[in-house]
């Protein structure tokens, strides 16, 4: 007898359907066109690349700078052309320049033995429901013997820390790789910290105030939270996959989520109404 599907859920799955079920229906169940290259995207990409080539091959500044700006300039080349931040391609390319500088990878074997770098996890969450991700970079605490879990994030400025903490759909990012990360490895809860490396482009507003800002941002991940991401994990499953509802943010007085969508000025695919009918073929 064959085996049961898999049905996997990522974060960007749950993170996407927390912010709008309608956009995930979009961009998910009828997959509406909605692509739009991003320089952004792109400069996170490379970053991402870079960072993890310096800390799995030990790769010097000069290398690692090298493998961004050759990664970068040839996503934007390939991506971009023809598209408004083509222009951008200088300043970004000069601000990740800086962010490599203060970002010493080649240092993390002082303190830290390096376990894994883009380390994929798929795991069962129940019946035939998996999660799946893939963690940025893990290393082991040569002093404590306690297990890293870190997640790169690219910003244009710094974060607001509090306001970031207080967003507990982003939080919980942090959360499902520190459960399901223990669960693969059979290692227990409290041997594993997690945080993300937060890596801004910009010091602050100002051209004065200068590029390149690191922030280290430590995920509480008592007993407590961990079980209340952890449940609403299932329950978001159960209505993307079970019970299949996909409601509209701008209904649910969540108009903040519209803001960078792609189909907040198309009213074929998105607009005021509950109930809409969709024809591809029109938009």
């Amino acid at each position: 007898m064959a085996s049961s599907k898999i049905t996997k859920i990522s974060y960007s799955t749950y993170s996407l359907y927390k912010n709008c079920g309608h956009r995930y229906y979009l961009e998910n169940v009828i997959e509406a066109p909605d692509f739009v290259p991003s320089i952004y995207a792109y400069f996170g990409e490379a970053m991402h690349d870079s960072l993890r080539k310096g800390v799995e091959h030990g790769l010097n500044e000069k290398e690692r700078i090298n493998n961004f700006v050759y990664v970068f300039k040839k996503l934007v080349m390939d991506n971009l052309q023809g598209y408004p931040d083509f222009i951008k391609l200088k300043e970004f390319t000069e601000q990740g320049v800086e962010i490599l500088k203060i970002m010493p990878t080649e240092r993390l074997s002082e303190k830290y033995i390096f376990i894994g770098a883009e380390e994929l996890i798929v795991e069962q969450m129940y019946e035939n429901y998996s999660f799946v991700g893939f963690i940025d970079l893990i290393l082991k605490n040569k002093l404590t013997g306690k297990y890293v879990v870190i997640d790169w994030k690219t910003s244009t400025l710094p974060w607001d820390i509090e306001q970031k903490k207080s967003d507990k759909t982003f939080m919980s990012q942090m959360m499902f790789y520190k459960y399901f990360y223990a669960l693969k490895k059979n290692i227990p809860l409290q041997d594993i910290e997690c945080k993300y490396v937060v890596l801004n482009r910009l010091k602050g507003l100002s051209d004065r105030d200068g590029y390149g800002a690191i922030q280290n941002v430590e995920i509480d991940t008592n007993e407590s939270l961990m079980e209340e991401v952890l449940e609403d994990l299932a329950k978001t499953t159960r209505d993307i996959f079970i019970r299949k509802v996909f409601t509209k943010a701008k209904l649910e007085k969540r108009k903040e989520s519209c803001k960078y969508c792609p189909f907040n000025k198309n009213y074929k695919l998105c607009n005021n109404e509950s109930v809409q009918e969709i024809n591809l073929t029109t938009t």
